[in-house]
């Protein structure tokens, strides 16, 4: 019995993705001030949208922006479950 492996030729392999080479990177103090703007309320959302629906934002501002609303979509699922299940013990719901 034989098992299928496909060839390892070229058109196999993986391509890699190349990142445009004129892209800054981020001075410390950049992230300074994205990390300051997350911080504030309200301001961290508009920020991160805006971060995630500019052109004039860095490939690098986007990602992270992407990252921290996921994580902060996680975050408040979490919770939620975490507090429907707290007061139902409690015997409040």
């Amino acid at each position: 019995m034989r098992l299928f492996f496909p060839d390892n030729t070229k058109e196999n392999k993986p391509k890699k993705i190349r990142i445009s080479q004129t892209e800054e990177v981020l001075t410390i103090l950049e992230w300074a001030k994205i990390i300051v703007y997350t911080h504030i309320p309200g301001m961290d959302l508009i920020m991160m949208l805006y971060w995630i629906f500019s052109k004039k934002a860095t490939i690098t501002q986007k990602n992270f922006s992407k990252a921290l609303l996921l994580v902060r979509i996680g975050g408040f699922i979490a919770l939620e479950i975490c507090s429907f299940i707290l007061l139902k013990i409690v015997g409040y719901y």
